[in-house]
């Protein structure tokens, strides 16, 4: 809460190799810490420091910078006191930068994750390696701070069974890469960085009846995807109580999947991910993956937009832009835009049937494919907004069997399409373009038994 804190003033602020030196002409008043908030625009903050200590003099890190902190970046002070309540915003000066990185590098071990305490920090005065599996233990917490950059050997990987805040903004991005890539953080290694240099971050936040948050805001994730058994640069297992949110962040270079979204629960679960302004980039195998890794089918992952209103963007993968798994049921939660170019496959693939859960599919620009026989188990439903197009390739024999209820209601402007995956005339360019009559099999409704009530 605002308290009647009295913000420092400051007097001068100069760049130079990764630091901001401040000078202050008035500390304030009853100070613990100060905030510094920084951002590209006068008055408007987009990032901040904490926990700088109260000096006259102040010397604050600021590594990591990305292209949008290349030039004047503005600046204020926040006053914080010991039991949280902080001041206004101290008046505003700014300051040129320009990248930087740091020299520091310091090798992660299951020491430096396993600390006495229970916060584990990584900030950007570091470099980060990561050479083997490491796992953070459940009770402890990984911060990641804005412009720290982390990079792995081929056999690194991160096991995040504890909390993780890994909160960046545009101006300093948070980077998990290659050891070789040397277009962040410096000179390390080689400087040509392939696909699958490294293995993957798992995030597991936490068991049944025990709550974990993991948060990933403008944060780079390449390079991964080398472990056969964990696809993908970045894997989030849901389940329990936990609360899992991912914006404004790039998924590129995975040797497999850029990122993969398991449903660990039980058969019927669902489960939801806040996620938004993904990007899934030039990954060998599908971009997106909502999918089980367990033997219990029938579950559903849900992504949503905190703000309600879902941006995904999937260039160059080779295999589908987004996946749902079979026996999965997979929703993301419109209103929203899908830009997906240059995939082997431009559309969101759903691979199986359901039988204990259902679907809602949102209009979002792109195709839903059905490449193969697909079912709506009884008692379940699938409900498709205004405006969406199903497209079905005949190579898998592709049709749909509806046992339970379809609820497909389109408008005069916004009709719903059922069509052939090489029509490129509704939902963006899929196929050949040139459709034929019987490119796919067909939709079977089974309106129920007798003393059994149907919708469709």
């Amino acid at each position: 809460m605002l308290e009647s804190l009295t913000p420092p003033i400051i007097s001068t602020a100069v760049f130079s190799s990764g630091y901001l030196d401040l000078v202050l002409s008035s500390q304030g008043s009853a100070a613990s810490t100060y905030t510094l908030a920084y951002g590209n625009t006068t008055g408007s903050y987009t990032g901040n420091v904490e926990g700088i200590a109260v000096s006259s003099n102040l010397h604050v890190p600021f590594f990591g910078l990305g292209d949008q902190c290349t030039g004047t970046v503005y600046l204020a002070l926040i006053a914080v006191d010991s039991s949280g309540g902080f001041s206004a915003y101290s008046n505003e000066v700014s300051a040129s930068v320009a990248p930087a990185w740091p020299t520091d590098v310091v090798q992660v071990t299951s020491t430096i994750l396993n600390p006495a305490g229970a916060l584990v920090a990584f900030t950007s005065e570091h470099i980060y390696k990561v050479s083997t599996s490491l796992t953070l233990p459940a009770s402890k917490t990984l911060r990641i701070d804005p412009g720290t950059i982390i990079k792995f050997e081929t056999n690194g990987q991160l096991n995040l069974d504890g909390n993780v805040s890994a909160k960046a903004d545009s101006c300093r991005p948070i980077y998990f890469t290659s050891w070789n890539d040397n277009s962040v953080g410096g000179v390390t290694g080689t400087g040509s960085p392939q696909k699958g240099s490294w293995q993957y971050i798992r995030i597991h936040p936490g068991t049944f009846g025990t709550a974990r948050t993991a948060v990933m805001d403008w944060c780079v994730v390449k390079y991964g995807g080398a472990y056969a058994y964990e696809p993908y640069n970045l894997g989030v297992s849901l389940w329990g109580n936990n609360t899992v949110t991912i914006t404004n962040s790039e998924f590129s270079y995975s040797y497999r999947a850029g990122m993969n979204v398991y449903n660990a629960g039980t058969a019927g679960s669902r489960y939801t991910i806040q996620a938004d302004g993904l990007t899934m980039n030039q990954n060998t195998g599908v971009g997106l993956s909502l999918n089980t890794n367990t033997g219990v089918w029938d579950k559903a992952i849900i992504l949503q937009a905190p703000d309600g209103y879902l941006n995904l963007a999937a260039t160059g993968n080779g295999s589908y832009a987004v996946q749902i798994g079979s026996n999965m049921a997979g929703e993301l939660v419109g209103p929203g835009m899908a830009s997906f170019s240059g995939n082997g496959y431009n559309a969101i693939e759903w691979e199986g049937s359901i039988t204990n859960t259902s679907m809602h599919w949102y209009d979002l620009g792109v195709s839903y494919l059905l490449p193969r026989d697909s079912r709506i188990g009884a008692g379940n439903t699938l409900t498709l907004d205004p405006g969406v197009c199903i497209k079905f390739n005949m190579a898998g024999s592709s049709h749909l069997d509806i046992d339970g209820s379809l609820m497909a209601a389109g408008t005069a402007q916004k009709p719903i399409y059922f069509t052939s995956w090489n029509d490129n005339s509704v939902g963006g360019v899929t196929g050949t373009g040139s459709p034929q009559k019987g490119s796919w099999q067909y939709i079977r409704i089974h309106p129920g038994t007798f003393g059994t009530a149907r919708t469709a």
